[in-house]
């Protein structure tokens, strides 16, 4: 008979760890760019502008480097749907794990993998000194 309770405390408890080690790795903070030598950034727009910002290489790969020294953490907000004139600058990276990855920084600061399900939204962490070395590699 006493053993019945103790089964039952014993599971809430491992249930109850296993919770919050679950919340504790899916809101932990992240690379906004786990691998930059493999990641091929298609384009870069300035406020929604309809031409992509033209890079010569170096700059790609400042900016690649630069995405990959920031954090972001996954959030349950929601940001959709935005404007374009919210966001100074918007990236679109294909990464081997990630396709595509959409980074959107100026007074929305976000990177999200699109799909057609709800996308998984990431916010990213002291996006004002990403925005300013941004500025300071793409003019």
């Amino acid at each position: 008979m006493k053993r019945k309770p103790i089964l039952v405390i014993v599971f809430i408890s491992l249930c109850t760890i296993a919770a919050a080690i679950y919340l504790l790795t899916y809101f932990t903070p992240r690379p906004v760019l786990h691998n930059p030598e493999t990641a091929k950034l298609q384009n870069i727009r300035h406020h929604g502008a309809a031409e992509s910002i033209a890079l010569d290489a170096n700059q790609v790969k400042a900016v690649m480097n630069l995405l990959s020294q920031y954090q972001c953490r996954r959030t349950m907000k929601s940001y959709f749907p935005f404007h374009g004139e919210n966001a100074d600058y918007e990236l679109v990276l294909h990464t081997d794990t990630e396709y595509p990855w959409i980074i959107l920084i100026g007074k929305i600061n976000i990177c999200y993998i699109s799909s057609d399900q709800r996308a998984t939204v990431f916010e990213i962490l002291e996006a004002q000194n990403l925005s300013a070395e941004l500025k300071g590699i793409v003019g």
